[in-house]
């Protein structure tokens, strides 16, 4: 021990089990949370390679044929096919881009943006956006991602359908207690399965959102197709498909059979075909029946509902519409949100009638 040198001082290590945060999520933290290893990421990343190579030869090209051979009416065409290479760099580029991505993606799901406000614990995830409390358990989380930026929160099957909570709206952000955190909702899930047993989930819905006094509870399994959602998968897969297989048409019958820009563009459109399968993957799983256990209540201004590993509390001034299809109640919300109630989720008939009387209330 050097007795000149300062005593070093030990900083406390952060033992915190929870972060809180707090803010507004805006279009650059989706973006800066964005994946840039997924299939339109990497798709966009060669389209940019291969018009680069194809730009930078056609300019050499034509460099070398105006210093050795002059002008002629064959360079203009060259030179316009030059200049379209360079402009589709340039956008495949603007395209590659995490903003422009983001942008992008946020049309398609605005409600993306929003406040937001809550917790990431031990126990799972809460979040509540200004109209709408959610709560996430530990099965829905094992695939949210910690990064020095912040915590990507995936809210469904879609990879682009995430919450980006960032590091400026969490209180103290530490990476290492994120890492922590997410670790523990990892061995959580696998201590638990995919769900909840029915005393954990009883648990769940008690102290995230407690019943009040006069609110009726209820407990089923239902069934349902997703057309909602398997209608823009289609038309995006159909989408990708109709331009795979143009890119790959147009490079077998280009008329010169040893051009680079034929081969290229056969191997861009295989590409393209290989995330098309992915797509179609998607729209198949969504159009089959999903069944799911989910239990809850209901009062006179709000319903709790809790469908596996994710909860969620709505006001019912916010219900859009209640569609009564006999046996079943469909209950719209503002926040793009849809509940399926049944009638033998109820003890008796009279809680069954009085429940339709709190919908038609909240939407009236």
């Amino acid at each position: 021990m050097n007795p000149y040198e300062s005593p070093r001082r030990l900083l406390p290590a952060d033992d915190r089990e929870s972060l809180s945060f707090s803010g507004t999520i805006e279009e650059a933290d989706y973006a800066s949370l964005l994946s840039r290893r997924d299939s339109e990421a990497i798709l966009y990343g060669i389209l940019f390679g291969l018009l680069m190579v194809m730009s930078i030869s056609f300019t050499g090209l034509l460099i070398y044929a105006l210093v050795n051979r002059g002008w002629s009416n064959l360079v203009l065409p060259a030179i316009l096919l030059d200049v379209v290479l360079s402009l589709g760099a340039v956008f495949s580029w603007r395209f590659f881009r995490p903003l422009h991505r983001a942008r992008r993606k946020l049309k398609r799901n605005p409600d993306l943006i929003s406040k937001a406000k809550g917790r990431l614990s031990q126990q799972g995830f809460e979040f509540y956006d200004g109209s709408t409390h959610y709560w996430f358990g530990p099965q829905q989380l094992v695939h949210s991602s910690v990064t020095k930026t912040g915590v990507r929160i995936p809210v469904a099957a879609d990879p682009y359908r995430f919450l980006a909570i960032t590091a400026r709206m969490i209180d103290s952000y530490s990476v290492d207690v994120a890492m922590r955190i997410k670790q523990h909702w990892i061995d959580q899930a696998k201590v638990n399965g995919k769900d909840f047993d029915e005393e954990t989930s009883s648990s769940v819905v008690e102290t995230i959102f407690p019943m009040p006094v006069n609110a009726i509870s209820f407990r089923g399994s239902i069934s349902q197709h997703q057309p909602a959602i398997a209608k823009g998968l289609r038309n995006s897969a159909i989408v990708e498909l109709v331009a795979a297989m143009a890119l790959v048409g147009f490079g077998y019958f280009h008329s010169d059979s040893h051009t680079f820009m034929r081969y290229g563009l056969i191997a861009y459109g295989l590409l393209c075909l290989a995330s098309t399968v992915r797509a179609w993957s998607r729209y198949l799983s969504c159009t089959s029946m999903v069944s799911w256990d989910q239990q809850g209540w209901i009062g006179e201004h709000e319903l709790a509902l809790l469908a596996g590993s994710r909860s969620a509390k709505y006001s019912l001034t916010k219900l859009r519409e209640q569609i009564d299809h006999g046996e079943v109640l469909e209950l719209q919300f503002d926040a793009a949100a849809t509940c399926l109630i049944a009638r033998d989720h109820f003890k008796s008939e009279d809680e069954w009638t009085r429940v339709r009387t709190f919908c038609s209330t909240g939407n009236s």
